[in-house]
Protein backbone atom coordinates (compact mmCIF):
# COMPACT_ATOMS: atom_id res chain seq x y z
CA UNK A 1 0.00 0.00 0.00
CA UNK A 2 1.08 3.47 -0.65
CA UNK A 3 -0.23 6.84 1.03
CA UNK A 4 0.17 10.11 -0.52
CA UNK A 5 -0.44 13.22 1.54
CA UNK A 6 -1.35 17.07 0.42
CA UNK A 7 -1.33 20.00 3.13
CA UNK A 8 -2.15 23.36 2.10
CA UNK A 9 -1.89 26.44 3.54
CA UNK A 10 1.10 26.01 5.73
CA UNK A 11 2.05 29.06 6.30
CA UNK A 12 -1.04 29.48 8.55
CA UNK A 13 0.25 27.42 11.29
CA UNK A 14 2.45 28.76 13.85
CA UNK A 15 5.63 27.49 14.45
CA UNK A 16 5.23 27.52 18.04
CA UNK A 17 2.66 24.72 17.78
CA UNK A 18 5.14 22.30 15.70
CA UNK A 19 8.16 22.84 18.19
CA UNK A 20 6.42 20.47 20.66
CA UNK A 21 6.93 17.59 18.29
CA UNK A 22 10.41 18.02 17.36
CA UNK A 23 11.51 14.73 19.64
CA UNK A 24 9.17 13.16 16.44
CA UNK A 25 11.24 14.55 13.53
CA UNK A 26 15.37 14.62 12.81
CA UNK A 27 17.51 16.84 14.30
CA UNK A 28 18.70 18.34 11.23
CA UNK A 29 15.51 20.24 9.93
CA UNK A 30 16.49 22.83 12.84
CA UNK A 31 19.00 23.89 10.82
CA UNK A 32 17.04 25.14 7.92
CA UNK A 33 15.50 28.33 7.27
CA UNK A 34 12.16 28.97 9.44
CA UNK A 35 10.06 28.28 6.71
CA UNK A 36 11.19 25.49 5.41
CA UNK A 37 11.60 24.32 9.32
CA UNK A 38 8.15 24.43 9.41
CA UNK A 39 6.89 22.87 6.17
CA UNK A 40 9.91 20.04 6.88
CA UNK A 41 8.42 19.44 10.29
CA UNK A 42 4.83 18.92 8.86
CA UNK A 43 5.86 16.43 6.18
CA UNK A 44 8.24 14.28 8.80
CA UNK A 45 5.22 14.56 11.26
CA UNK A 46 2.69 13.42 8.78
CA UNK A 47 5.38 10.34 7.67
CA UNK A 48 5.22 9.28 11.18
CA UNK A 49 1.70 9.66 11.44
CA UNK A 50 1.07 7.50 8.18
CA UNK A 51 3.98 4.57 9.43
CA UNK A 52 2.01 4.57 12.74
CA UNK A 53 -1.30 4.95 12.74
CA UNK A 54 -2.00 3.22 8.68
CA UNK A 55 1.50 0.95 9.02
CA UNK A 56 0.25 0.16 12.65
CA UNK A 57 4.14 0.28 13.73
CA UNK A 58 4.03 0.94 17.57
CA UNK A 59 7.70 2.65 18.19
CA UNK A 60 9.54 5.21 17.97
CA UNK A 61 10.45 6.01 14.11
CA UNK A 62 14.25 6.84 13.36
CA UNK A 63 15.45 8.77 10.24
CA UNK A 64 19.34 9.07 8.58
CA UNK A 65 19.75 9.89 5.08
CA UNK A 66 21.82 7.45 2.20
CA UNK A 67 25.06 8.93 0.81
CA UNK A 68 23.39 11.37 -1.30
CA UNK A 69 21.13 12.76 1.22
CA UNK A 70 18.17 10.62 0.29
CA UNK A 71 15.87 10.53 3.70
CA UNK A 72 15.18 7.03 5.09
CA UNK A 73 13.55 4.87 7.80
CA UNK A 74 16.70 3.59 10.14
CA UNK A 75 14.64 1.32 12.08
CA UNK A 76 11.90 0.02 9.81
CA UNK A 77 12.28 -2.73 7.46
CA UNK A 78 10.75 -2.35 3.62
CA UNK A 79 9.06 1.42 4.73
CA UNK A 80 10.04 3.40 1.88
CA UNK A 81 9.02 7.25 2.26
CA UNK A 82 10.05 10.99 0.62
CA UNK A 83 8.99 14.29 1.21
CA UNK A 84 8.53 17.62 -0.30
CA UNK A 85 7.25 21.50 -0.15
CA UNK A 86 7.40 24.42 -1.53
CA UNK A 87 5.82 27.95 -0.21
CA UNK A 88 2.26 26.93 0.94
CA UNK A 89 1.97 23.05 0.44
CA UNK A 90 3.70 20.23 1.77
CA UNK A 91 3.30 16.89 -0.01
CA UNK A 92 5.00 13.08 1.56
CA UNK A 93 4.73 9.75 -0.07
CA UNK A 94 5.15 6.58 1.90
CA UNK A 95 5.02 3.10 1.03
CA UNK A 96 5.37 -0.42 2.54
CA UNK A 97 6.31 -2.23 -1.57
CA UNK A 98 8.50 0.45 -3.73
CA UNK A 99 11.00 2.81 -3.09
CA UNK A 100 9.49 6.09 -3.85
CA UNK A 101 9.59 9.98 -4.99
CA UNK A 102 7.40 13.27 -5.15
CA UNK A 103 7.87 16.49 -5.80
CA UNK A 104 5.58 19.54 -5.03
CA UNK A 105 6.10 22.89 -6.97
CA UNK A 106 4.47 25.82 -7.21
CA UNK A 107 3.06 26.52 -10.93
CA UNK A 108 6.38 28.46 -12.35
CA UNK A 109 6.17 30.57 -15.95
CA UNK A 110 7.57 28.31 -18.56
CA UNK A 111 11.34 29.57 -18.65
CA UNK A 112 12.87 29.17 -22.07
CA UNK A 113 16.57 28.87 -21.18
CA UNK A 114 15.59 26.50 -18.43
CA UNK A 115 13.78 24.40 -21.32
CA UNK A 116 16.74 24.34 -23.41
CA UNK A 117 19.21 22.83 -20.37
CA UNK A 118 17.15 20.41 -19.03
CA UNK A 119 14.45 19.75 -21.02
CA UNK A 120 14.32 17.04 -23.68
CA UNK A 121 12.97 17.45 -27.54
CA UNK A 122 10.24 15.39 -26.71
CA UNK A 123 9.47 17.37 -23.71
CA UNK A 124 10.01 20.87 -25.33
CA UNK A 125 7.43 19.84 -27.71
CA UNK A 126 4.78 19.07 -25.40
CA UNK A 127 5.54 22.27 -23.77
CA UNK A 128 5.10 24.18 -26.83
CA UNK A 129 2.26 22.27 -28.00
CA UNK A 130 -0.30 23.89 -25.70
CA UNK A 131 0.06 27.27 -24.94
CA UNK A 132 -2.82 27.60 -22.59
CA UNK A 133 -1.13 25.59 -20.30
CA UNK A 134 1.93 26.25 -20.76
CA UNK A 135 3.16 26.88 -17.41
CA UNK A 136 1.46 23.55 -15.95
CA UNK A 137 3.37 21.81 -18.38
CA UNK A 138 6.56 23.12 -17.94
CA UNK A 139 6.21 22.42 -14.05
CA UNK A 140 4.85 19.17 -14.49
CA UNK A 141 7.67 17.30 -16.49
CA UNK A 142 10.04 19.41 -13.82
CA UNK A 143 8.47 17.66 -10.74
CA UNK A 144 8.30 14.21 -12.78
CA UNK A 145 12.18 14.56 -13.29
CA UNK A 146 12.58 15.48 -9.61
CA UNK A 147 10.55 12.96 -8.50
CA UNK A 148 12.53 10.49 -10.54
CA UNK A 149 15.66 11.27 -9.01
CA UNK A 150 14.60 11.66 -5.47
CA UNK A 151 13.33 7.79 -6.27
CA UNK A 152 16.69 6.53 -6.96
CA UNK A 153 17.81 8.71 -4.33
CA UNK A 154 20.98 10.08 -7.02
CA UNK A 155 20.49 13.97 -6.35
CA UNK A 156 21.66 14.94 -9.68
CA UNK A 157 20.11 17.26 -11.28
CA UNK A 158 22.49 17.70 -14.42
CA UNK A 159 21.27 14.74 -15.98
CA UNK A 160 17.82 16.43 -16.45
CA UNK A 161 17.98 16.91 -20.06
CA UNK A 162 18.48 13.13 -20.35
CA UNK A 163 15.85 11.77 -17.86
CA UNK A 164 13.27 12.01 -20.95
CA UNK A 165 9.78 11.93 -18.94
CA UNK A 166 8.26 10.02 -22.29
CA UNK A 167 10.53 7.32 -21.46
CA UNK A 168 10.64 7.06 -18.11
CA UNK A 169 6.94 6.82 -18.51
CA UNK A 170 6.00 4.33 -21.25
CA UNK A 171 9.39 2.21 -21.35
CA UNK A 172 10.58 1.75 -17.60
CA UNK A 173 8.86 -0.47 -14.74
CA UNK A 174 8.72 3.03 -13.08
CA UNK A 175 5.21 4.16 -11.94
CA UNK A 176 4.27 7.80 -12.28
CA UNK A 177 1.04 10.30 -11.45
CA UNK A 178 0.42 13.94 -11.24
CA UNK A 179 -2.41 15.78 -9.20
CA UNK A 180 -2.53 19.25 -10.05
CA UNK A 181 -4.64 22.42 -8.78
CA UNK A 182 -4.77 25.93 -9.70
CA UNK A 183 -1.57 27.04 -8.13
CA UNK A 184 0.49 23.93 -8.05
CA UNK A 185 1.47 20.56 -9.16
CA UNK A 186 2.92 17.28 -7.75
CA UNK A 187 4.34 14.53 -9.18
CA UNK A 188 4.75 10.65 -7.46
CA UNK A 189 6.60 7.91 -8.85
CA UNK A 190 7.54 4.24 -7.59
CA UNK A 191 9.58 1.33 -8.92
CA UNK A 192 6.39 -1.00 -9.34
CA UNK A 193 2.35 -0.66 -9.40
CA UNK A 194 0.40 -0.63 -6.06
CA UNK A 195 -2.88 0.26 -3.86
CA UNK A 196 -2.27 4.39 -3.51
CA UNK A 197 -4.55 5.83 -0.84
CA UNK A 198 -4.76 9.90 -1.72
CA UNK A 199 -5.61 12.52 1.22
CA UNK A 200 -5.52 16.32 0.63
CA UNK A 201 -5.47 17.92 3.90
CA UNK A 202 -5.62 21.80 4.78
CA UNK A 203 -3.44 23.13 7.70
CA UNK A 204 -6.69 22.65 9.96
CA UNK A 205 -7.44 19.31 9.48
CA UNK A 206 -3.58 18.58 9.43
CA UNK A 207 -4.07 19.97 13.12
CA UNK A 208 -6.91 17.74 13.88
CA UNK A 209 -6.37 14.66 12.35
CA UNK A 210 -2.43 14.24 12.25
CA UNK A 211 -1.37 16.48 15.86
CA UNK A 212 -3.71 15.31 17.60
CA UNK A 213 -3.10 11.11 16.76
CA UNK A 214 0.45 12.09 17.53
CA UNK A 215 -0.61 13.99 20.89
CA UNK A 216 -2.83 11.04 22.06
CA UNK A 217 -0.34 8.30 20.67
CA UNK A 218 2.65 9.50 23.20
CA UNK A 219 0.39 10.84 25.88
CA UNK A 220 1.56 14.48 25.22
Amino acid sequence: MTYVYIISDTSYIPLSILNKYNYLIPNWINKQINENIKNSSIAYLTVVYIIKKLFYIDKKILFNKNKFGKPLVDNCNNIFFNISHTENYVACIVSDSYDVGIDIENIKHANKNIIEKYYSEYEEKYIYDDLHTINYRFTKIWTMKECFVKMIGSGITSTFKHLDTKKLNYDSSCFFKTIFDEKMVCSFCMNGKDIIMYEYYDIEVFIEVVLRSLENDFQM
